[in-house]
């Protein structure tokens, strides 16, 4: 149970910036060399650690990461420095945290999912959609993060969560086939990769598109690019293959397949 974009895979609806807490969600460990005292599950510690994430969000619009001191995260959030350091040890424990639980949530959707929820190329899974709605919500935060001036730490775990969902999603379309282990996991390092550079490129553009267009721009290149990876020549797969000797331009990326 933490701050992140939760989604009910029921219904198809979207809670962005809200607590999950869901049997779907897991309780993640709390970050940054936290005291053992303190459990994740604990509704006063669930509100703190909301609290403090809410103003690192917000001071990121107006901060390099570096420059937000403790002192001042501490005064936006409204608590003290004493409760900061029964969380965290630092700034980059509370990214580590808020990166795993929307990692987390990613897994949980992609576990979700079913395989008509893969098959449509002009709509997005939920949980794709629920990534860049968390990474709009937050643009300024996640911007800074992945930049050049990032935690390394906090990218390399958003690198894994998402590779290890889309190593799910890849398992989840191919149920009805054999697929080798060793193809499939450098297939979702190939694909995250792209995923997190076209969401950098999303990011730092002054005229990005809705959350819900790039999501869907994003996983027509995530089915095109996975259908040339595995070699797949069915007719809906050609129509995702051909979209990859398109040149990529704003235009090309929203428009949908023909």
């Amino acid at each position: 149970t933490s701050y992140t974009t939760s989604v009910d895979y029921a219904t198809g609806v979207a809670d962005t910036g809200h607590i999950a807490n869901s049997e779907a969600s897991r309780d993640l460990p709390v970050q940054g060399n936290a005291t053992a005292h303190v459990r994740p599950s604990d509704p006063r510690a669930i509100r703190t650690r909301t609290k403090l994430m809410a103003a690192l969000v917000d001071l990121a619009t107006r901060k390099d990461l570096d420059e937000i001191s403790i002192g001042e995260l501490t005064a936006a959030a409204g608590v003290n420095r004493a409760t900061f350091y029964l969380h965290y040890s630092d700034k980059e424990g509370l990214l580590l945290d808020a990166v795993r639980a929307l990692t987390d949530e990613i897994s949980v959707g992609a576990a979700a999912a079913s395989g008509k929820d893969f098959a449509d190329p002009d709509r997005a899974p939920l949980h794709t959609l629920a990534f860049f709605a968390e990474l709009d919500r937050s643009a300024a935060l996640y911007r800074r993060v992945l930049g050049p001036a990032g935690s390394p730490a906090v990218q390399a775990s958003l690198h894994d969560g998402l590779r290890r969902a889309i190593t799910d999603e890849i398992m989840h379309r191919s149920a009805d086939r054999t697929i080798d282990e060793r193809s499939t996991e450098r297939s979702a390092a190939f694909l995250t990769g792209g995923v997190i550079a076209a969401a950098i490129a999303w990011l730092d553009d002054d005229k990005r598109a809705p959350a819900t267009a790039e999501a869907a721009a994003v996983w027509r290149m995530v089915l095109a690019s996975s259908a040339a990876l595995q070699g797949q020549t069915t007719p809906g797969d050609r129509q995702h293959v051909t979209a990859l000797d398109q040149p990529i331009t704003p235009r090309s990326l929203n428009a949908r397949p023909t």
